[in-house]
């Protein structure tokens, strides 16, 4: 969206500096590039534990920073192949599942008493697909098998 407001430019050009900044904000250079003077799968997989990045993203980063020669980079596409990792990589990392936005949303629901209707609208969602994304935020923390939960009120 930053990228490309002011010129246009083909759909492949456009995309060849998407990925240049997702490396230099994913990978920067200065600290990636000591980390990468060994290129070999073992160390990829190894990096990619700790940046969580594809061992395929570390590869095209090394490419751009002009660490590996074309070659070494034909080869280590030829061997991802061959193991199936272009398909599943080896190592992959827990998965994360971000916590601030549904706590956002469970604070303007609960707290503030927000409606469906009127969160779908400020996150520019359809309400069938708000109710969907944000399943437990409006049910509560049982919304897997979601029942009434009833308290008692003297």
């Amino acid at each position: 969206m930053v990228l490309h407001t002011i010129t246009v430019k083909s759909d492949e050009e456009m995309e060849d500096e998407a990925d240049a900044f997702a490396g230099a904000f994913l990978l920067p250079a200065d600290e990636i590039r000591p980390q990468l003077r060994r290129f070999d799968l073992r160390q990829l997989a190894n990096l990619k534990l700790y940046w969580k990045v594809s061992m395929a993203a570390l590869a095209v980063r090394a490419a751009r920073l002009n660490l590996i020669t074309p070659y070494q980079s034909k080869m280590f596409w030829i061997e991802m192949s061959k193991l199936g990792y272009r398909k599943r990589e080896p190592n992959e990392p827990p998965r994360e599942h971000p916590g601030l936005l549904r706590r956002m949303v469970s604070f303007h629901m609960k707290k503030l008493g927000y409606s469906v209707a009127e969160m779908a609208k400020l996150l520019h969602l359809r309400a069938s697909e708000f109710q969907e994304m944000y399943r437990t935020e409006i049910l509560g923390e049982a919304a897997g098998g979601w029942k009434p939960q009833l308290r008692l009120i003297k």
